[in-house]
């Protein structure tokens, strides 16, 4: 996409005080190509032309040096981390560690069925700690509830910049998602921290029995009450079975 384009765009937002969402540093290649195109990497190169002044989503992220993570952390750029899509297209594993040490909000994403069949935001959550842990040879690495909150009230607030989703409390559009504790997943709990160590861990999307989207519920007892399943599995058989031709 040509550099002046994206100037316009952010100048845009900024005057209409919207988000900016670009994949930013996803692959090596991509790396390496703006490298040779304009001397300096991606965050450099959005940053010397004023696409950082915007309120910038940077999916992905995978290719951050420490001064791109600087540069992120000047213009308080947020990261959408997407660690199932970035692993099975073999992008390589964003430095979330160190962009959380830095500062950087960062929130946790799917990216798209093309690179992530299931979309289940739980398994993010799981894999995002144990990419982190694997990444950095630490254990400790992105406990259960920093890996947890990066999908929740994190991603709303930091990420987003929502001051108005994420958290259950008067105020705030009832979301809400109803799990089924009673199952062995959830079992033993010593202290109240072990609930998000399971939900983490030992729980998924399995587990959800019923969901509220601004207080109207789409899920009843694990079934989706806002469209017709089967239907929509039959077209997407018919139109997959076409594009495939």
């Amino acid at each position: 996409m040509p550099i002046p384009f994206l100037a316009t765009v952010a100048e845009q937002a900024q005057a209409a005080d919207l988000l900016v969402h670009i994949h930013v540093a996803e692959t090596q290649n991509e790396d390496a190509e703006l490298r040779e195109t304009y001397g300096t990497s991606s965050p450099q190169v959005l940053a010397d032309h004023g696409v950082l002044e915007a309120q910038l989503i940077a999916a992905h992220a995978v290719w951050l040096s420490d001064e791109d993570v600087e540069i992120f952390r000047r213009h308080d750029v947020s990261v959408a981390h997407c660690p199932s899509s970035n692993a099975k297209l073999a992008s390589g594993i964003a430095r979330v560690p160190v962009f959380s040490a830095a500062g950087l909000r960062v929130g946790l994403g799917t990216d798209g069925p093309a690179s992530n069949n299931t979309l289940d935001l739980w398994h993010e959550i799981r894999l995002a700690s144990q990419l982190a842990k694997l990444s950095t040879m630490d254990a400790t690495a992105l406990p259960a509830a920093e890996a947890f909150w990066m999908a929740s009230g994190g991603g709303a607030a930091a990420a987003l910049g929502l001051d108005d989703i994420g958290i259950l409390e008067a105020g705030r559009w009832a979301d809400l998602v109803h799990l089924d504790t009673e199952d062995s997943a959830f079992v033993p709990i010593e202290t109240p921290t072990d609930v998000i160590t399971h939900l983490v861990w030992s729980a998924g999307s399995r587990h959800v029995r019923d969901t509220w989207v601004a207080g109207r519920q789409v899920v009843a007892d694990g079934v989706c009450r806002t469209l017709d399943v089967a239907q929509l599995r039959a077209d997407v058989q018919v139109r997959a079975l076409r594009l495939a031709q």
